[in-house]
């Protein structure tokens, strides 16, 4: 299913994307040549931080039902997850990750988290002729006001210059605004390792600024740029085998 996102042969050359395929395409557009055109298949498992997040969005959810998953709800998901996938979540992560779920529990409790609303799905169309589909993310509610929420799982603190730029962050405050009535406030990031928070805004320019970006990337998937994208990443890609510039 995630592979058959993209279908820029049908007239009149509608291009279809996911919010994935257009992070991929930006990552590297020969790895995005390979993984959505040639279609090779690869190991499609979550990462350790992908299922870290699974626990905590099944939390959030409950969240936004009224309700609060207790810690041995989150504890017996964790423990499935562990046993699903022994060699991602390994002896030394999984304390680790139990540690994390358990810091969004006591956060959520001590700051009275309201969630207004959790990964719904939007789609926008995009000129000339773009559909991008995904998901909206987790979106909180602070005071009077309505913001993106984001639970940070990484060992290091965000950069702030980083999040300022993150095109992924400018796309799903996009498309909150666009595909409902409400208008975001911020960007809340909440790193947990280091219990920080850190705030960010989108302006009327960065949305523009993620039009033309999607629109270039429209334009270079149709005209089959698929140049490969050389950085310290190549080592560890999944198509490096596949790739003419790999060492």
């Amino acid at each position: 299913m995630r592979n058959e996102i993209i279908n820029i042969n049908d007239p009149p050359r509608l291009l279809k994307l996911t919010d994935e395929a257009l992070t991929d395409y930006i990552k590297c557009p020969n790895y995005f040549y390979f993984k959505y055109i040639s279609k090779i298949p690869i190991n499609q498992n979550p990462t350790y931080h992908e299922l870290v997040q699974r626990v905590i969005d099944a939390y959030m959810s409950k969240l936004m039902d009224g309700k609060v998953m207790t810690s041995r709800q989150f504890k017996k998901m964790w423990d499935d997850l562990v046993e699903e996938y022994p060699t991602i979540i390994t002896e030394k992560k999984i304390l680790d990750g139990f540690g994390m779920i358990n810091q969004i529990d006591r956060y959520c409790r001590q700051n009275q988290v309201i969630i207004a609303d959790i990964n719904s799905p939007y789609q926008i169309n995009f000129k000339p002729n773009i559909i991008l589909s995904g998901k909206i993310g987790t979106i909180r509610y602070n005071k009077t006001s309505l913001e993106l929420f984001v639970t940070e799982t990484s060992q290091k603190l965000p950069d702030d210059f980083l999040l300022n730029m993150s095109l992924r962050l400018t796309l799903q405050a996009y498309a909150i605004e666009k595909t409902t009535d409400c208008k975001i406030d911020g960007i809340h990031i909440y790193h947990i390792k280091s219990g920080k928070e850190l705030y960010t805004r989108r302006s009327q320019r960065d949305y523009e600024r993620l039009e033309r970006v999607i629109k270039d990337i429209g334009f270079s998937i149709r005209n089959e740029l698929f140049y490969p994208r050389e950085d310290y990443t190549c080592p560890q890609c999944k198509f490096k085998n596949y790739c003419g510039y790999a060492s």
